[in-house]
């Protein structure tokens, strides 16, 4: 009786406005200005329960933040919100959802094209989307890795496009000279980390006072449990080095997120620095409750909509 209340987790995401990107370095992400908290009292079926993996991008003087969402008895997919006053973000739309989870929508521009990158570990299949209309439509057009890869993100530096991601072996980079045409090559000495408090990223590669640094998930207790920055040392085709520069970048100081954080998306706007996080907390222990109840609803919807087919 007693694991009846036992609460739940839920993720939300929140966004941080900053002076300084030095200031990030040292664990100051400024004043927070938005919150997607998923913790609320459940009333529905279709109910929210994550909003994670943050990826800001800026398009026609829009700030667009793409997200993971995923509600009860379903998959994870992308959605899509936007703000031009960095007070209000207003939803704008499904990106991506399937029979599969979708998560870490990696968004980047590549020969004047927006392309995502998200997670279909589910799918064994790391696979690359352009947007046909942004950003709400995309289309997939290339397969980039076959297998269970994750959390996977670009850097281009000097005509190569750099490929990170993680696999069960640990954290993996490839490379082409064009990610459209070409395959992907893997890095000499894959994986270039084993150690799961540093070997899956927690966002993109960030450039930060002429600096490259690897945001890098701490998994080692739990899942999500905090995230560290790594310094890139040297990337080229032959060779990648990284050391450690921050360890557990996140205080988790806050009700939203006292259970953990496991991403860092950083853009620029309005002469802002725009920080996006996301973070763990206990859910209310009454939708614990109220679980069972949706449950029967949900199963007894399914089952009367297959009567109809």
């Amino acid at each position: 009786m007693v694991s009846i209340f036992n609460n739940n987790q839920v993720w939300s995401v929140a966004v941080y406005l900053a002076d300084d990107e030095k200031q990030i370095l040292k664990g100051n992400i400024g004043i927070k200005s938005f919150i997607l908290n998923a913790r609320k009292v459940r009333h529905k079926v279709k109910h929210i329960h994550t909003y994670a993996d943050p990826f800001m991008y800026v398009n026609d003087e829009i700030l667009y933040l793409f997200v993971e969402e995923n509600m009860c008895f379903g998959k994870g997919y992308i959605s899509v919100y936007k703000t031009t006053d960095l007070k209000k973000f207003e939803y704008v739309s499904k990106v991506l959802e399937g029979e599969s989870h979708f998560s870490y929508p990696y968004i980047f521009k590549y020969r004047s094209k927006l392309y995502m990158i998200p997670e279909s570990e589910e799918l064994q299949s790391l696979d690359l989307y352009e947007f046909s209309k942004f950003p709400t439509k995309v289309k997939k057009v290339k397969t980039l890795l076959k297998g269970r890869y994750f959390d996977s993100s670009v850097y281009i530096s000097n005509g190569i496009c750099y490929l990170f991601t993680s696999s069960i072996d640990g954290l993996e980079v490839y490379y082409a000279e064009d990610i459209l045409s070409q395959n992907l090559s893997p890095l000499p000495n894959n994986p270039q980390e084993s150690d799961k408090k540093y070997l899956r990223c927690g966002g993109g590669i960030l450039l930060i006072d002429k600096k490259l640094f690897r945001v890098a998930q701490d998994c080692s207790n739990k899942y999500g449990e905090n995230i560290s920055l790594m310094s890139v040392r040297q990337i080229n085709k032959d060779k990648y080095q990284e050391a450690l520069y921050v360890d557990k970048y996140f205080k988790l100081s806050n009700k939203w997120n006292k259970l953990g954080s496991h991403h860092l998306s950083i853009c620029n706007y309005k002469g802002k620095v725009v920080v996006a996080v996301d973070g763990m907390q206990d859910d209310y222990k009454i939708n614990k409750i109220l679980s069972p109840v949706f449950y029967v609803i949900h199963q007894a919807f399914c089952y009367f909509s297959s009567l109809k087919d």
